[in-house]
């Protein structure tokens, strides 16, 4: 039964294939001479409006994407605060915001892999780079694996951030954003800052 199976799996394939090679040599480059042609026509209403909000979004898109490539360090930060943000939404989601606890361990890897990446012509030893690289993974690696030890699940939360839930109530979650989520966010961001090229 089981090379029946395989026979007719790789007989799918291989039809599915054929198809596709007959799609992507004819039908494919004639809808994109069909659709990319040059209209001389200008569009009006609902499109003129549509192409203008693709085309400034477009845009603002490579702006950015250009400013965080050229800017390593912008594009650090901006990954770090972003990266924070959706941890706290986690912990919002599910009550528990011991979700940051292996998030703090990992985001120096993240940044200093970043970081490497970015600097092939800083001037800065690559060898040197790439040395602090691995420490800096070995590291997070150690200190992630401690924290793993004693994970019981996504229900178990710190003791200490639940007495400060006990202790602040309602406004806990501004003590769990500004306390929890941003300042280590800053503090581990801070302390990176030495492997910046």
């Amino acid at each position: 039964i089981t090379g029946q199976m395989y026979r007719q799996f790789a007989l799918t394939i291989a039809i599915s294939t054929i198809f596709s090679s007959i799609n992507a040599l004819t039908l494919c480059p004639a809808l994109c001479d069909i659709l990319l042609k040059k209209n001389d026509k200008e569009p009006s209403g609902f499109f003129k409006l549509f192409n203008k909000t693709v085309n400034s979004s477009t845009s603002a898109t490579a702006w950015a994407v250009n400013l965080s490539v050229r800017r390593a360090f912008i594009g650090s930060v901006l990954f770090a605060g972003i990266i924070a943000l959706a941890v706290f939404g986690f912990s919002r989601a599910f009550r528990n915001s011991s979700f940051y606890d292996a998030y703090w361990s990992v985001a120096p890897i993240a940044i200093a892999f970043y970081w490497w990446l970015s600097a092939p012509g800083s001037g800065s030893d690559p060898m040197r780079r790439f040395l602090v690289l691995v420490l800096v993974s070995l590291w997070g690696i150690r200190l992630t694996a401690n924290w793993a030890r004693g994970w019981r699940g996504l229900r178990h939360q710190d003791w200490r951030y639940a007495n400060l839930q006990q202790q602040t109530g309602r406004a806990f979650w501004l003590v769990s954003f500004l306390g929890i989520h941003l300042f280590p966010t800053v503090v581990v961001f801070l302390g990176c800052l030495p492997l910046f090229p």
